[in-house]
């Protein structure tokens, strides 16, 4: 009978949609992850581009004279550097 026919086909597909649902909920696992350190990349970004432009700021700020802020400058990126000597951006 067809109805038959249609279960057997149905049995018969079923491991190969059991091995690409597995293939699926793998990617979208990695796809997950790169989603979620983005988006602590975007809620961090503010912290992540000042540390960035510091040594820009601290050329300009020697540049110009301005010793005190240098100063203090490097005492920040000191205080950094010990908080978080684990990040490369740090270092």
């Amino acid at each position: 009978s067809s109805v038959c026919d249609h279960l057997d086909k149905l049995l018969q597909a079923t491991p190969q949609l059991a091995s690409t649902c597995e293939a699926f909920a793998a990617h979208s696992s990695r796809v997950i992850d790169a989603h979620a350190r983005n988006k602590q990349l975007a809620n961090n970004q503010a912290a992540v581009l000042e540390l960035l432009e510091l040594p820009q700021l601290m050329d300009t700020c020697v540049r110009n004279g301005v010793y005190d802020e240098a100063l203090d400058l490097q005492a920040y990126v000191a205080r950094m550097s010990l908080l978080h000597a684990d990040l490369p951006v740090v270092k």
